[in-house]
């Protein structure tokens, strides 16, 4: 009986677009975590994305009469994250220019959205961080 022999694969194709995925990926946005909500709360920055810190992120859904009157935009969301990793708080910081759409987005973080928590000193913490969505072609994505 003949030596089993070791076989080279190529590398899996998902392995080359997280690497593809990577190298466009935007600068890091620089993430907070306070120590406390009381005046004078000291403030801790963290590197990283949105992207790296989201556990659930389910999209808004394009709203019938934004599809219908073709609006589109880009929303930019101010997000509190607790330390549990849910949303508490969400406020619009750039608006899409329409209403309707910057609702959308603000309802789906609010209702669905959850985030792995920030840790300071090894316990999770609290913290903010920024969520563009942009409504284009009747199309929804994370921008």
């Amino acid at each position: 009986r003949p030596a089993a022999q070791a076989v080279k694969l190529p590398p899996k194709p998902a392995a080359k677009d997280a690497e593809k995925k990577a190298a466009q990926s935007p600068p890091p946005r620089i993430l907070t975590s306070n120590k406390s909500d009381g005046p004078g709360a000291e403030t801790t920055k963290t590197q990283g994305t949105a992207d790296d810190h989201v556990a659930e992120a389910p999209l808004p859904v394009y709203p019938k009469g934004a599809l219908d009157a073709r609006l589109e935009g880009k929303v930019t969301l101010a997000v509190t994250v607790g330390p549990e990793g849910k949303v508490q708080a969400v406020v619009v910081k750039q608006s899409s220019g329409h209403a309707v759409l910057d609702k959308a987005a603000k309802r789906a973080l609010e209702q669905g959205w959850v985030f792995k928590p920030g840790m300071k000193k090894g316990k999770p913490a609290p913290g903010k961080v920024e969520v563009t969505i942009e409504f284009t072609d009747g199309k929804v994505k994370r921008g």
